[in-house]
């Protein structure tokens, strides 16, 4: 039985993925029968709307974030800034 359980975890979450990942790369049709075969009946259809459209705008923002960053950015801290009180008075 455990090992039942393991293989429907893996493909739960393989779904999942499997349709962040095709939205990100903009195949939204497979994207959204991969995310209604994860579903199934589960949800009712304005809350099924309501994931795929937050899921959509959430990677969408995703993107937009990740264009405005640079690498140095991610390394930048109050440290970097100057701002620390780091012997400055």
């Amino acid at each position: 039985m455990r090992r039942g359980g393991e293989c429907f975890t893996r493909l739960y979450v393989s779904l999942a993925y499997k349709a962040r990942y095709l939205v990100n790369k903009a195949k939204l049709e497979e994207a959204r029968r991969s995310l209604e075969i994860l579903r199934g009946d589960s949800l009712q259809e304005e809350q099924f709307e309501l994931e795929w459209i937050e899921m959509v705008k959430g990677i969408e923002e995703e993107k937009k974030l990740a264009g405005s960053v640079g690498p140095l950015d991610m390394l930048r801290g109050r440290c970097f800034k100057g701002d620390a009180g780091l012997g400055a008075n």
